[in-house]
């Protein structure tokens, strides 16, 4: 019965060790990222309805602010997408969402903004910081 419960626990443990193989991006990195995006998704066509809230996980940075546009919404997407760009290519864009890449070696940015919270003047922004 001790050599089934070892082997279990050796079966565990390589399995945590397999999970754990991706290298974790450095926070400096992602905090430098999130900085520049908020700043940049503000600019001077809106304001901060909520500051970026950050966490972490061994797969990677999450970050999730507001803000509010003073353009409408579908303007404003479309301000973002040429603030933005280069550096992020489009994904999708609809009317109320865009979704936007940044891939880097070792590393994949994924932005997400989108109108359909409970405010609708009100935007939603998602990052997600994830290593390849």
């Amino acid at each position: 019965m001790k050599s089934g419960c070892l082997f279990g626990l050796l079966i565990f443990g390589c399995t945590l060790q397999l999970l754990g193989c991706k290298q974790a991006i450095p926070a400096t990195e992602a905090d430098s990222e999130i900085k520049r995006l908020v700043d940049q998704t503000i600019a001077a066509n809106a304001s901060l309805a909520r500051g970026a809230q950050v966490s972490r996980t061994t797969f990677g940075v999450n970050a999730e602010w507001q803000i509010t546009p003073k353009l409408a919404t579908k303007e404003y997407l479309s301000f973002l997408r040429q603030n933005l760009g280069p550096a992020y290519q489009v994904v999708q864009q609809s009317d109320s969402t865009l979704h936007m890449r940044r891939v880097l070696p070792g590393d994949t940015y994924d932005l997400d903004i989108d109108a359909t919270g409970s405010k609708p003047e009100t935007l939603n922004v998602h990052f997600v910081a994830k290593p390849d």
